[in-house]
């Protein structure tokens, strides 16, 4: 199973998924995609095997409107087991004005 920890996803901003399961794994690989393209790949390998591991990544302006994050890990009896999710992104830009105070003179 997976869930996204986070609770607003926007860009430039880490965005966190738990990936859980009910067997040890011993590998884990996600890849990330947006708009068609392959943007982002990692394989990790646990020394120590684990029930449940926090997966990051900082989207990109291209991964606008929705990543869809590809996830898939092996459990140390030999089983594959896929997964996936859609991360909705939110485009917000901040803007600061700082405003002087002036007279008009005529």
């Amino acid at each position: 199973n997976v869930f996204l920890l986070s609770i607003r996803p926007s860009i430039n901003e880490r965005v966190q998924i738990q990936v859980l399961s009910s067997k040890e794994i011993s590998q884990l690989s996600f890849k990330i995609f947006g708009k068609g393209s392959l943007l982002e790949s990692e394989t990790i390998y646990f020394p120590t095997p684990k029930k449940s591991h926090v997966i990051s990544f900082i989207p990109k302006t291209i991964m606008i409107p929705e990543a869809h994050v590809l996830i898939f890990y092996l459990t140390t009896d030999g089983e594959i087991v896929p997964d996936r999710i859609d991360v909705k992104l939110s485009n917000f830009v901040r803007i600061n004005f700082i405003l002087f105070p002036f007279k008009l003179i005529y």
